[in-house]
């Protein structure tokens, strides 16, 4: 295993914790145009409502493009850091950069599921005590066990599919790049 090799592997693993972020990002995104309709129901017009639109299109946009160069375009993004011809050399590590990867997304499924679980029963209970929620809350509670779920199902494609994911991941980056 060669030291590119290795930082292939941390910044496939960047990617993956950045389509994490995404999913907050579109939460929090979500949540600000649910305010934004209640808040419009009380007044003629919010000032500032495109800033922050055009905050989270960009926000999510520019995660995205950067978690897609991350996982499929990693060989472009280590030609363009490393010039160096030392930093491919050998290290006496007796692992495939496939199974470290897999190794990889299995350790991301289990941190965003164990991360999202205690949020997702709490939001369950609330969600489940609904009787005692205004209206309001109540859209906002059932976003949030909505965001957990994915999140949850996030953490458990990752543990159950690494290997398909792995496949992919590596599959497309070595024939475009070859």
């Amino acid at each position: 295993m060669t030291k590119n090799n290795i930082y292939e592997i941390i910044i496939k693993s960047i990617g993956l914790v950045l389509i994490y972020q995404i999913i907050t990002i579109i939460r929090e995104f979500t949540g600000s145009l649910m305010m934004f309709s209640i808040q419009n129901q009380y007044q003629d017009a919010m000032k500032g409502q495109n800033i922050v639109i055009l905050y989270y299109t960009l926000s999510i946009l520019f995660t995205t493009l950067i978690a897609y160069l991350f996982i499929f375009k990693t060989k472009l993004i280590l030609s363009k850091i490393n010039k160096n011809e030392k930093d491919d050399l050998e290290m006496n590590i007796n692992i495939n950069k496939e199974e470290l990867f897999n190794t990889v997304l299995k350790t991301l499924g289990f941190i965003v599921t164990i991360w999202t679980l205690p949020n997702f029963i709490l939001e369950i209970i609330k969600y489940l005590n609904k009787e005692n929620l205004e209206l309001n809350t109540y859209f906002v509670q059932k976003e949030n066990l909505i965001y957990a779920s994915i999140k949850i199902a996030v953490g458990i494609i990752l543990i159950l599919f690494s290997n398909k994911i792995n496949e992919l991941t590596f599959k497309k980056n070595d024939t475009t790049q070859n």
